[in-house]
This record gives C-alpha cells, sequence and structure tokens, in this order.
C-alpha cells in the first residue's frame, strides 16, 4: 500500500495474531463493514504494520490512515488490504483473491 510516497506491507505474523489476542482481538468477530468498529480497524493496520517497525504507535497508524484517504484511498481500500494480508496470514488467500475478484466483476456490471 503507497502512502505519501512510501510503500507500506500489511503483515500478519503467528506473533503479531497471537498478540492481537491477548490485547482482545477476537478474529472471529471481525466484521465485513470498516465503519462498524473504526478503532478495530485501525489497530488491526497498526498490527499489520508493526512487523516493520516495532516502534510504530496506534496514533501513527491512524494518521497513515488519514494520509491514504487523503491521497485519494478509502477506509474500505485499507480494511480490504487489511482482510487480504490477514486471509494470507490463515493460509486463506486463494479464497479472498476469488471473493475480490467476484466483487470487482460484479461492480463492472
Amino acid at each position: 500500500m503507497l502512502i505519501k510516497d512510501r510503500e507500506y506491507e500489511i503483515k500478519f505474523t503467528m506473533n503479531t495474531l497471537c498478540a492481537m489476542t491477548e490485547q482482545g482481538i477476537d478474529l472471529s468477530k471481525i466484521g465485513e463493514n470498516p465503519m462498524a468498529n473504526l478503532t478495530m480497524t485501525r489497530d488491526l493496520f497498526y498490527y499489520g504494520l508493526r512487523h516493520a517497525d516495532k516502534k510504530l504507535t496506534k496514533n501513527q497508524a491512524g494518521d497513515l490512515m488519514d494520509a491514504a484517504i487523503e491521497e485519494g484511498g478509502s477506509l474500505n481500500e485499507i480494511y480490504l488490504e487489511i482482510m487480504m494480508a490477514l486471509g494470507k496470514s490463515l493460509g486463506f488467500a486463494e479464497e479472498l483473491e476469488k471473493i475480490a475478484s467476484e466483487e470487482e466483476e460484479e461492480g463492472k456490471h
């Protein structure tokens, strides 16, 4: 994901997933609507970026989300990036890519 001319990779390692669970994030309750829980969406984004920057704060992650939106992105796009990264980390990438391409095709009609 390109933000402010810098590429950010959202990635969830097993240790990150465990840390998220320890902090009370229930992966089974992550919904399809990023607006339903903005704090969770920001926190997921934060955890997804921490593999590359251990000093990153949740506020800085929120600022990066703001920058991405200011550059023409959307909260939904950020959320989809998060969900794809989570799916890849959990071994569901192929299924998620299929769903995403089906949704894209539906949007063209």
